[in-house]
């Protein structure tokens, strides 16, 4: 992770491009393993399921909750990198004809699993606020004092309706972002065969389904009121007849 980031001191990642992927692709095998060992009533939550599919108690149900978005947050990080690399395409395809058909074949995959793993991300986001608004806890308060700072604790003293640990709002906020992403990309006319069965619709519906996640959480943290409102700015800029894709995907990378 630290090399596909460059450990977060630069814009643009340095690895070559068959790097990226190679070590994109060997991460998702090993998750994909980690995933397969685990016990059946802590599997992974897709948008297939509901929160109340396996559980036979309330404490399961929020270890499995807690756990598949620990391993999506992951999953997005490890498939995000590939995103930059698409949205540079069109500037490698005149001198690098071969090299991008496989780019645009490999990266299509790819995006297609980041898609499904936001969209599981949201659809986990949407069932705990669901459930808090019938009073009903999914996440439980333990991993305060197991991730964060007494600061964030006494946040929460003030914020009783707050059931939202702040990692996982940024990972409602990621998701969205990497969303945005993947529908620039679907806008390059390169990518209209490749990326057929990744609707447009769909992602914009995800996009509004993680706006109504941060409207949905406590009116009072700032770090939510922010996410909320950078992307409502990102949304409007998106459905703009004059936005300018180049210029948008900076936005997002600088995000």
């Amino acid at each position: 992770m630290d090399l596909l980031y460059d450990q977060n001191l630069s814009s643009r990642p340095l690895l070559p491009t068959s790097e990226a992927l190679d070590r994109t692709s060997k991460l998702c095998w090993k998750l994909a393993q980690w995933q397969d060992n685990l016990p059946p009533c802590l599997k992974i939550i897709t948008s297939r399921d509901t929160t109340n599919d396996v559980p036979p108690t309330l404490e399961t149900t929020r270890l499995r909750i807690l756990l598949s978005l620990r391993y999506l947050g992951v999953r997005i990080l490890v498939l995000r990198p590939v995103l930059g690399q698409l949205l540079d395409l069109p500037g490698r395809t005149v001198s690098n004809e071969h090299q991008s058909k496989w780019l645009l074949t490999c990266g299509a995959v790819l995006l297609a699993d980041l898609a499904h793993t936001c969209s599981d991300v949201l659809h986990i986001n949407n069932n705990i606020l669901a459930a808090s608004r019938n009073e009903q806890n999914l996440l439980g308060a333990w991993w305060f004092s197991c991730y964060y700072s007494t600061a964030i604790q006494a946040h929460r003293q003030h914020t009783s309706n707050y059931t939202y640990d702040i990692a996982d709002l940024l990972k409602a906020f990621n998701s969205s972002l990497a969303i945005m992403g993947i529908l620039l990309i679907k806008r390059m006319p390169a990518f209209s065969t490749e990326l057929s069965d990744i609707s447009a619709v769909d992602l914009r519906a995800m996009l509004d389904t993680a706006m109504d996640v941060l409207h949905g959480l406590d009116k009072g943290s700032k770090t939510i009121m922010r996410c909320r409102d950078t992307l409502t700015r990102l949304l409007a800029e998106l459905d703009s007849d004059s936005a300018q894709g180049t210029q948008f995907a900076i936005v997002i990378a600088l995000v």
